[in-house]
């Protein structure tokens, strides 16, 4: 059965240790999806928070004493389900990614578990650490729109039953980054217990602010966040993983207090272009990181600095993210390009341009090929100085042949 990993948590370390990453792998079809979660060694249990407005809605079912029968009805805990669960679909993904931490995830075997349960006090959570899950996470879904003190209080329960990370979701991306920042903060100072457990964050991008919000989340004190790999999800997409992480590789030591990951950057762009495969989902041209037009350089000036130095226009190099680039400094030639930039190619193609007045003459007839075409490739400048004749100089690379069949300027983009 066909799966793809599309979704991670990251735990942040705030010291010199391993990361902390958690795949989450969704199952297509009406198959649950699986949650797995290395290296540790415990399992895991994922706990749902529904959304409450304000308080009063809230604990007109809920009771916030410890004693309280009426949890279950509003937090199912999402057990397996013997009669969904695969067996074959979770060997593959054992043996793909690892085993050393499984927790299920259902949805319509989620009631059956739950009517069998529900007589239970605070089921979701005794039952959870009495089966063997000690790291459990307990999410307040579109809890940004909640009463920051009430989120306060029902995460300090939950604290108390016993979770080791609480997530803080803005499920509708409502939120800027100054005020997601700000509730994170509020949460990290009034939430009883906070201190003890990992706070995650969980952003979608419906203001296009998700990977902005999650930054600032990170600031505030957040150590674990939720993020796709291209920024897939549901309506406009959550944060993205790429740029997360190279926000953190990029920033994280100058304005984000040293925080990092450890994650294998180099392995960005084949991790993204494998998610676009399988999903038939792709990225924009200019999409942050994993665009093509990402280490692009059309701009005469930009083109010429970056022949002086990669790094003018360039805070992270494509290697850092897997791409090993035919053209060095990224030039497309174009109708921006200046001289510079056309001799410099020229003269990597094997022809020295002689004096400035021929390479005028040369960069006026490369521009009006330009009007025709969006870029200019190296076969199109190869024709063009065949068609200038002998009025430059031969090619000077050594092997070529001088005699070669003069070819053709590719048609018009």
């Amino acid at each position: 059965m066909a799966f793809s990993l599309l979704t991670y948590s990251i735990i942040i370390p705030t010291t010199a240790s391993t990361v902390v990453v958690r795949p989450v792998l969704p199952i297509r079809s009406s198959m649950p999806s699986l949650r797995l979660t290395f290296p540790q060694r415990t399992p895991t249990s994922f706990i749902s928070c529904c959304s409450y407005v304000s308080e009063k809605a809230a604990t007109s079912g809920i009771d916030l004493k410890p004693d309280v029968e009426r949890w279950p009805k509003y937090i199912p805990n999402k057990l397996p389900d013997k009669n969904y669960v695969r067996l074959e679909a979770v060997k593959t993904i054992a043996k793909t990614v690892g085993n050393e931490c499984v927790t299920i995830l259902c949805s319509e075997g989620v009631q059956r578990e739950f009517l069998g349960f529900k007589a239970a006090p605070r089921m979701n959570f005794v039952f959870a650490k009495k089966i063997g899950f000690t790291d459990i996470r307990f999410g307040c879904e579109d809890g940004c729109r909640s009463e920051k003190d009430f989120l306060c209080k029902i995460m300090g329960e939950a604290i108390k039953e016993g979770v080791k990370t609480v997530t803080l979701a803005d499920t509708v991306g409502i939120n800027i980054p100054q005020e997601f920042g700000e509730m994170v903060t509020y949460l990290k100072a009034n939430t009883p217990g906070i201190d003890d457990v990992v706070v995650s964050l969980h952003c979608h991008n419906d203001l296009g602010l998700a990977s902005a919000n999650t930054i600032a989340g990170v600031r505030a004190g957040a150590r674990q966040v939720e993020v796709t790999v291209n920024g897939i999800g549901e309506r406009s997409g959550n944060a993205s993983l790429e740029e997360i992480v190279m926000a953190l590789k990029c920033r994280g030591a100058y304005v984000m207090d040293g925080v990092y990951t450890t994650i294998d950057t180099s392995q960005i762009m084949a991790a993204s272009r494998k998610v676009q495969e399988y999903t038939g989902l792709h990225v924009q041209p200019h999409k942050p990181i994993v665009g093509n037009n990402c280490f692009v350089h059309e701009s005469g000036i930009h083109q010429d600095e970056m022949l002086k130095n990669g790094s003018t226009y360039e805070i992270f190099s494509p290697e850092d993210i897997g791409i090993e680039r035919s053209e060095s400094s990224g030039i497309v030639l174009g109708k921006l390009s200046g001289r510079h930039a056309v001799k410099v190619r020229l003269r990597k193609l094997g022809y020295e341009i002689i004096s400035d007045e021929k390479l005028r003459d040369i960069f006026s007839r490369f521009t009006n090929l330009t009007k025709q075409k969006k870029r200019i490739t190296d076969a199109d400048l190869s024709a063009l100085m065949v068609l200038y004749g002998d009025e430059i100089s031969s090619k000077i690379l050594e092997g070529t042949v001088l005699n070669e069949p003069i070819p053709q300027i590719s048609s018009v983009v």
